[in-house]
């Protein structure tokens, strides 16, 4: 999320037009943007929030890391000419080890450098940070000093981080045994600590053609309030030890002799907030006398680095902090953005420092380009054949831009094509990514993939080549040879996407496929940094699965519902991702969106709140388990227990399965943000309450920390207590997702709160609004369910819960209660979401109660969502009810279209005759087979053959060497096609086995697939199926042409078994072929209109006109 963002808008902000009065929040939460801020009204969340809130008014925030190697190398620092100490040389001792070339300088003269601090100018220069900082003083002070009659003070203020650096220059002194520096502090804080930047000249880094360096640590100051000493040793002994890495980093020899300490580095950061740090009495011995010699003798001391002058800086040394990169790593983005070490940052121009981002992306062909800016997203993706005007838009908006170079006719990016983009593309100074193509590496032959990926890389590296103002940044959409995409040659944004609505992967089962494609890529490059494509509309293919050409009546457009967007971003910032585009449509800002519109500009505020932790990726995303105390009760109060499907002893904890925490460290590593979301079980189609009275959770490692969750309502404190090893938090009234803080540090806290309090009205605004809206969606589809007799047993109930809950938010805003009201405008949705999930539950039923198979009755069904593609929506329930199972119910199937499907015939020459084809993605070392087994089990089919697909590794092929997941076919085969006409009802049906189970998260299983649903609604199932199933799928043919299936199996060891396969009509009771009255739309077909205006809450669950009750269920 960049730092410009602007936060929240409520709707009177939107009913505002463009150039009306400022209406901006200033404060710690308010940060100019310069030319990337809109002129609109609104509340600004601040770009980095946390860091914000630890240190308001902060007028610079710097960036220093002490490198790691590979070294960048920096110039020759000025010699000194101090005077200097005496000695006699030491005696030299043996090398470290006998292969490696001594460190010891030749016999010499040898003296100590001394540095007082007795003079005017400061010695000590502030390099960068990475924590924002406002350096309140610098300066040598009477009070400062430990021996003398001055020190050096360094007071700021710094937000979360890990380092405020400052150096001191030396002249080359030598490594040697005998080395040792050492520096006085004194700081009301713990942490400081005392490094050394040693250079190794006799070896260049071949990417800079400088020297590598290594980073040596020193001592680290616990006092606080006391003089104590900071010490360098043992200098040798950590060269080498920094060198070892650089050999397995580089794969060169890196020779250590000659080496040399060329500059002292302090990290003053000791926490967030207020610190002072003083600073004196710096001694280094030995060193060679000639290095000093002509020095100012005074005592025994020299003043070293302050006699060196003002002076010019050299390039690579930072006085007054200025925006720019480190040496090597060019601006992007005109200089807004840049990406550096393994993270996105983003400029913060009024304070003219660059701070983490976590970018978030949207693309939304149609929708007002202004109005998602508003929403508060960072990057505008660019289709191919979008219009100069429409960039310009874009970019005038604020927007950075990523323009897709991918062509759906000419494929992935060329190098041709990336150079001339970047040389020639409008507003190319906004563009921050460049998006090369789509399903990259996704090709089934390996000579295309290679193909793919050269490409890929000599486009990349064009953009490198172009220089000018415009981003280097290359990313696309990567569907298979991750590693190799991943690599230091390939992408420098990796893209990969999974399907969190609407497939068959649960919502776990897509948090682990994310994290699964993180670590394929693990040796490639540990560091990779990847973002991932979230739908923020239902796909069209599945209102053409639905309808087909026909428009859908007004209430039975498929829509995603708010808690989807919400609970697939949470399964990608868990698994590490670093960067969430949308995908949407026209509708995103128009009325039929609003609500999802409203969703994903509260999840970019929240992301902003966080991602100052989120976007460093420090440290490991640990998990934690999350458990139901022993009366766990639901989170709604009345009867039934909607979150339980099985019993449980009421007197011990249990682990809540559908839950996910997961952890990450604070900068400061003093404390850990927790993210926590229930994702319920088909929580991708329809899911269930989201919500618990209490759940209880342990975090080890953390002893002396408060818990508070952060919403964008307010912060509220959570009960603790310790727990072996850690501490247990108890997290009441969840749902379906919570941000936690863990910190000693409560002025934070109160820091957090008050910044939060200064614009939860308008998130409380946004919330009621989005409660309403969602109220009366539901209301509206319900009552369609009414009108048929298609009620649920508590609607009534459920509905008047939801409306009490939307009053109370209402009034708790009037009453200036922000909190309260944000947090009751949310719950309003729990009630709803049971109601939905019951509604889902008995359509589902009633579709499994509808299909049978005659010929074969012993056979169980398998049959979910993508079976019937309105089930997969609660808005289209109705239609499923009024034409998919009464058309199951009403009308008989007729013969099997493929009579091949029995597999009983034993040649294969017939199958490849007929037209059966094989299909699969190609993996060097994996061998898949297809043919036909003999089945000696009894059936009521008198089946006596089955199809068998088998994958195996290679003779010779060692499995560890292959990728241990495998989401694509790689074996499988597709059925002739078989001629269907417009409006068709047809039944697909498979009996299916899979003895053994891949992976969670591998995206691999057995697979049916069909040409209508395509991949959002094919049968998937990874977790084995010991026994013969059938799976079925209903589709209605959108129009006139070709119906195939495909059979498969994706996995890198297993086997899968096929029998009688089905494609069948449904039919007229006389046998003909049906006609319009089968095939058409209800709502062209159905007598009854749809109810014109939406009951209350109140009269929802009675017909109206009707005297009986509505037929119940349950």
């Amino acid at each position: 999320m960049s730092g410009f963002r602007r936060g929240i808008a409520s709707k009177s902000d939107l009913d505002q037009t463009r150039g009306a009065g400022e209406n901006r929040s200033e404060g710690l939460w308010s940060f100019g943007r310069g030319a990337l801020r809109s002129e609109s009204s609104r509340i600004r969340v601040g770009a980095v929030v946390l860091a914000a809130v630890l240190a308001p008014g902060l007028a610079s925030g710097q960036e220093f890391e002490v490198p790691e190697p590979p070294s960048l190398g920096l110039p020759d620092l000025p010699r000194p000419s101090p005077a200097a100490e005496e000695r006699s040389d030491p005696e030299p001792l043996p090398d470290p080890a006998p292969d490696r070339p001594a460190l010891e300088p030749t016999r010499q003269e040898m003296a100590a450098l001394v540095e007082g601090f007795e003079g005017d100018r400061v010695s000590w220069r502030q390099e960068t940070a990475d924590a924002p900082i406002r350096m309140q003083a610098h300066e040598r002070a009477a009070d400062a000093a430990f021996e003398g009659d001055r020190g050096e003070r360094f007071r700021f203020v710094a937000g979360l981080g890990s380092g405020v650096y400052v150096s001191y220059p030396l002249p080359r002194v030598p490594i040697s045994r005998e080395l040792r520096a050492s520096v006085y502090v004194r700081s009301d804080r713990p942490g400081v600590q005392l490094l050394g930047r040693v250079v190794l000249p006799n070896d260049l880094d071949p990417e800079t053609g400088q020297p590598f360096f290594v980073n040596i640590q020193g001592t680290i100051y616990e006092e606080p309030g006391r003089w104590r000493r900071l010490e360098l040793t043992d200098l040798p002994e950590a060269v080498e030890r920094q060198a070892r890495i650089l050999r397995i980093k580089t794969n060169q020899r890196v020779q250590l002799d000659g080496a040399y300490l060329d500059r002292l580095v302090l990290n003053l950061y000791g926490g967030a907030g207020e610190s002072e740090v003083l600073v004196d009495s710096l001694r280094i011995e030995p060193v060679p006398a000639d290095l000093i010699e002509g020095g100012r003798a005074a005592g025994g001391r020299v003043d070293f680095a302050s006699d060196l002058g003002a002076g010019p800086l050299a390039d690579g040394e930072v006085g007054v902090p200025e925006p720019r990169a480190a040496e090597g790593e060019g601006l992007i983005a005109g200089g807004r953005a840049r990406f550096h070490r393994n993270r996105l940052e983003l400029l913060d121009e009024p304070q003219r420092a660059y701070f983490p981002w976590v970018p978030t992306i949207i693309d939304a062909p149609g929708a007002s380009v202004e109005e998602l800016r508003r929403f508060g997203f960072d990057v505008f993706a660019i289709r191919p054949g979008t219009s100069s005007r429409e960039v310009e838009r874009a970019a005038d908006a604020g927007f950075l831009l990523m323009p897709m170079l991918g062509d759906p006719l000419l494929g992935p990016a060329d190098a041709s094509r990336a150079a001339s983009a970047a040389a020639s593309y409008p507003r190319k100074d906004a563009v921050v990514f460049w998006h090369l193509g789509e399903q990259l590496g996704g090709d089934d032959l390996p000579d295309r993939r290679r193909e793919t990926l050269s490409r890929i890389r000599q486009a990349a590296e064009a953009l490198e080549d172009a220089g000018g103002p415009s981003s280097p940044l290359a990313t696309g959409d990567v569907a298979g040879d991750y590693a190799l995409y991943a690599s230091r040659l390939g992408l420098d944004l990796m893209g990969v996407h999974g399907t969190p609505w609407g497939s068959q992967q649960q919502l776990r089962h897509y948090y682990h496929y994310l994290i699964a494609r993180r670590d394929l890529t693990g040796l490639a490059n540990p560091e990779a940094l990847f973002w991932t494509w979230i739908p923020a509309s239902a796909p069209p293919e599945l209102q053409r699965a639905i309808y087909g050409d026909d428009p859908p009546p007004p209430w039975g457009r498929p829509q995603l519902q708010p808690v989807h967007i919400r609970l697939a971003t949470v399964a990608a910032l868990a698994a590490g991702y670093r960067g969430i585009g949308y995908r949407a449509d026209a509708e995103l800002t128009r009325a039929s969106g609003r609500a999802r519109l409203i969703e994903l500009q509260l999840l970019n505020a929240e992301i902003d709140l966080f991602q100052e932790i989120l976007a460093r990726g420090i440290g490991t995303i640990h998990r934690y388990k999350l458990t139901l105390p022993p009366d766990e009760e639901t989170g709604r109060p009345i009867d039934r227990n909607y979150n339980r499907n099985t019993p449980r002893k009421l007197d011990e904890p249990s682990e809540a399965w559908e839950t996910l925490c997961v952890g990450f460290p604070t900068p400061d590593r003093r404390g850990t943000l927790l993210l926590a979301a229930n994702f319920g079980f088909d929580g991708q189609w329809i899911p269930p309450q989201l919500a618990n009275k209490e759940l209880r959770l342990t975090v080890p490692g953390h002893t002396n920390v408060s818990a508070w969750e952060v919403s964008l309502g307010g912060v509220r404190h959570l009960e603790r207590e310790r727990a072996p090893g850690g501490v247990e938090i108890r997290l009441t009234d969840f749902g379906p997702t919570s941000w936690i803080l863990l910190t000693p540090d409560l002025e934070l806290v109160d820091r957090l709160r008050q910044s939060i309090a200064s614009w939860a009205p308008k998130a409380a605004e946004l919330a009621i609004e989005q409660a309403e809206l969602l109220l009366r969606s539901t209301v509206e589809t319900h009552s369609q369910l009414v009108l048929d007799g298609l009620d649920v047993e508590g609607s009534d109930q459920l509905l008047r819960l939801a409306e009490e809950q939307f009053e109370a938010a209402r009034a708790g805003l009037a009453r200036g209660e922000a909190e309260e009201a944000f947090a009751n405008a949310r719950r309003v949705s729990r009630p709803l979401r049971i109601l939905m999930n019951e509604h889902y539950k008995r359509s589902r039923d009633d579709l499994i109660e509808a299909t049978s198979f005659a010929h074969d009755p012993d056979v169980k069904v398998l049959l979910t969502p993508v079976s019937a593609p309105p089930l997969m929506s609660f808005n289209t329930l109705p239609q499923l009810e009024l034409f998919w199972t009464s058309t199951i119910r009403s009308y008989p199937f007729g013969r099997n279209l493929l009579p091949s499907g029995e597999f009983e015939e034993t040649d294969p020459q017939a199958f490849v005759e007929e037209g059966w084809t094989s299909v699969g993605y190609e993996v060097p070392g994996l061998r898949g087979t297809i043919d036909i087994q003999p089945d000696a089990a009894e059936n009521a089919r008198g089946s006596r053959a089955m199809l068998r697909l088998r994958v195996r590794t290679e003779e010779g092929q060692n499995v560890d060497e292959l990728p241990p997941v495998q989401d694509r076919i790689a074996v499988g085969i597709r059925t002739p096609p078989i001629r269907v006409r417009r409006h068709e009802f047809l039944r697909i049906s498979a009996l299916v086995k899979m003895p053994d189970q891949q992976a969670p998260g591998s995206g691999g299983g057995v697979i049916v697939r069909d040409s209508i649903g395509g991949e959002l609604m094919q049968f998937r199932d990874y977790e084995g199926i010991p026994e013969w199933r059938r799976v079925v799928l209903y589709r209605r043919a959108p129009e006139d042409g070709e119906l195939t299936v495909t059979l498969g199996l994706a996995a890198t060891v297993g086997e899968a078994y096929f029998d009688d396969v089905r494609i069948e009509r449904a039919e007229q009771p006389s046998g003909t072929v049906p006609g319009p009255a089968l095939g058409a739309s209800p709502a062209v077909a159905t007598p009854r209109p749809p109810a014109t205006a939406v009951p209350e809450a109140s009269e929802v669950g009675r017909r109206p006109g009707a005297g009986g009750e509505a037929v119940p269920r349950r």
